[in-house]
C-alpha cells in the first residue's frame, strides 16, 4: 500500500532508482514538502438523470521545468499533491470532457508553492443545460 504521508516528499527527489542484490534494506528519507489539496464539484441540471461523479477524476500538476504529477479525485471529489517547492499549474484534462455535457468551468490553476506552505484548488464541472422546447397548438387542434 502506498505511504499517504501528506505534507512529505523524498529528499532526493520523487523519482530514484536503486539497486538491489538479494536481502537489502533501503531508507528513503524524507522531508517536507508542501500541499495541494482541493476539490472537484459537480454541478448537474435540475432535471438530468445522468449519473456524472466527481470520483476517480484525474488531477495534473505541472511545474515550471514541465514535470507533471498526477493524483485522482477520492469518493467526494477531494484530491492532493505532496509536492517540493516551486510553481505549479493545477488541471484537469481538457479532452476527457470532449463531446460530453460536462465542462469545467476553468480547467487550470496557478498554485505558488514557493511562498506558500500549501494551496487549495476548487473546481467546478457543470452540466450543460438541457433545452426545452414548448410547441404552440394552434386553435384549431385545441378544439378537437
Amino acid at each position: 500500500k502506498p505511504l499517504q504521508a501528506r505534507g512529505l516528499v523524498p529528499v532526493n527527489g520523487l523519482i530514484q532508482s536503486v539497486n538491489v542484490d538479494g536481502n537489502t534494506t533501503i531508507d528513503v528519507p524524507y522531508k517536507k514538502g508542501r500541499l495541494i489539496k482541493g476539490n472537484i464539484h459537480i454541478i448537474r441540471d435540475t432535471f438530468s438523470t445522468t449519473v456524472f461523479t466527481a470520483d476517480e477524476i484525474k488531477v495534473i500538476a505541472t511545474d515550471t521545468g514541465g514535470r507533471s504529477y498526477t493524483t485522482v479525485t477520492d469518493g467526494a471529489g477531494n484530491f492532493f499533491f505532496n509536492l517540493p517547492a516551486g510553481m505549479y499549474t493545477i488541471s484537469l484534462n481538457k479532452e476527457a470532457f470532449e463531446g460530453s455535457d460536462f465542462k469545467p468551468e476553468r480547467v487550470s490553476f496557478p498554485a505558488d508553492l514557493l511562498s506558500k506552505e500549501q494551496e487549495e484548488i476548487f473546481f467546478v464541472i457543470k452540466q450543460k443545460p438541457r433545452k426545452v422546447h414548448f410547441l404552440e397548438m394552434n386553435k384549431k387542434n385545441n378544439q378537437n
